[in-house]
């Protein structure tokens, strides 16, 4: 392939992650391309494999496709519990943890608080709001 095939890909893949806020690393892990080959991908100085392109547009479209996941991040960054998100949600406790886990590795976080810091780092829920849908007022200390 040609070097200017190699700059259009690179301009493409650049714009992809900066749009969707992802890093090189939360790339790779979604996608489970190395994160050299992806480097080397975005500095333009080789066309990935059609497996390799198939693998990094899946990757980047991943965390989209669960219509959910936003409303899961929500809940989950407000401090909800999993019995909470469940009732919230009309589904089964069980449930809510089969989608949790999937939405932690689709981010590459460990936990709930990962997880939410992600959310509130990416603009992926908005300021903090309670679990019940109240505004979180600012905590103000007054002295005795």
């Amino acid at each position: 392939m040609t070097t200017q095939n190699g700059r259009a890909f690179n301009e493409w893949l650049r714009a992809q992650l900066k749009a969707k806020k992802m890093s090189q690393r939360q790339l790779a892990q979604q996608s489970g391309v190395d994160h050299s080959t992806i480097s080397r991908l975005i500095r333009g100085d080789r066309m990935p494999s059609l497996g390799t392109a198939t693998k990094l547009a899946r990757g980047l479209r991943e965390l989209r496709d669960d219509a959910d996941t936003p409303q899961y991040l929500g809940l989950v960054a407000s401090g909800a519990t999993n019995s909470r998100l469940a009732r919230q949600l009309f589904v089964t406790e069980q449930t809510v943890k089969f989608h949790l886990s999937n939405i932690y590795r689709k981010l590459g976080v460990a936990n709930r608080t990962q997880a939410s810091r992600f959310a509130y780092a990416h603009g992926l829920v908005p300021t903090a709001v309670a679990p019940d849908g109240d505004a979180i007022e600012p905590v103000v200390m007054k002295a005795a």
